[in-house]
């Protein structure tokens, strides 16, 4: 029989539920989600398997409960690891997104400019502002998808270190860095892209093919959307600690 379900579980129950209750208003943010929940119960089971543990070696429930809940530590470190933890897979999440936005915004323009209308100057005419910008969108672009990339690894490397919370954390930290860096250059990227294509409809709009521009403009737009689930939760985590 599980300490929970026993007789002397009494005097030890009111110590770990008030320790519960005290972390939980530190990790809960505006509304509660099912992740903490999950967590909760998790650390409630392993808080009573230890109780029960000390029990077994001759502690008294109370004593036992309150070594238990030390084991555990200072309530702001293990609130801070929770959060780490309940943001996690909001951040694996918008890594990936970022990952495939880039991928697929990069191919869909990249097919755009080398399938469409040939440019209307030559390599010795062309204006100064559009060397800067065809040389800045491409670094700028190569950035972005390096960033992304790196940020996949980081937090998936993160969640293979179980017996390294140090080291998991801070590739955690670095995940979270280089995806608002992947997020910056993506940003940049686009910039880039449409001041081209203003100095391309400017100089001679004849070249640009108008319907494919205007279409994949349109689902450029309607899927940067998909960014603001993982984003608002993993900003929402961040901002609750």
């Amino acid at each position: 029989m599980r300490l929970g379900e026993s007789e002397e579980a009494g005097p030890a129950q009111p110590a770990v539920e008030r320790y519960l209750e005290r972390l939980r208003a530190k990790i809960w943010p505006r509304a509660a989600d099912v992740g903490a929940a999950d967590l909760m119960d998790e650390l409630r089971d392993h808080l009573l398997c230890r109780i029960e543990e000390q029990v077994a070696e001759g502690a008294g429930p109370t004593l036992a409960a309150d070594r238990a809940v030390a084991e555990f530590g200072p309530l702001d470190g293990m609130a801070g690891a929770l959060h780490a933890e309940l943001a996690r897979p909001h951040l694996r999440r918008l890594t990936m997104v970022l990952l495939a936005l880039g991928v697929t915004a990069g191919t869909i323009w990249t097919g755009v400019i080398v399938a469409g209308p040939a440019e209307p100057w030559t390599e010795h005419t062309e204006p100064m502002p559009v060397v800067i910008l065809d040389a800045g969108g491409a670094l700028a672009g190569t950035l972005t998808l390096t960033a992304a990339v790196l940020g996949v690894l980081l937090i998936g490397c993160s969640g293979r270190l179980w017996a390294y919370p140090r080291v998991r954390a801070s590739l955690q930290r670095w995940s979270l860095r280089v995806s608002w860096a992947t997020l910056a250059l993506g940003l940049v990227t686009a910039a880039q892209l449409a001041g081209y294509l203003l100095v391309r409809a400017v100089v001679e709009p004849s070249s640009l093919a108008w319907p494919v521009v205007i279409t994949s403009a349109a689902l450029t737009l309607a899927a940067t959307p998909v960014l603001f689930g993982p984003l608002r939760r993993v900003t929402a985590r961040k901002g609750a600690r």
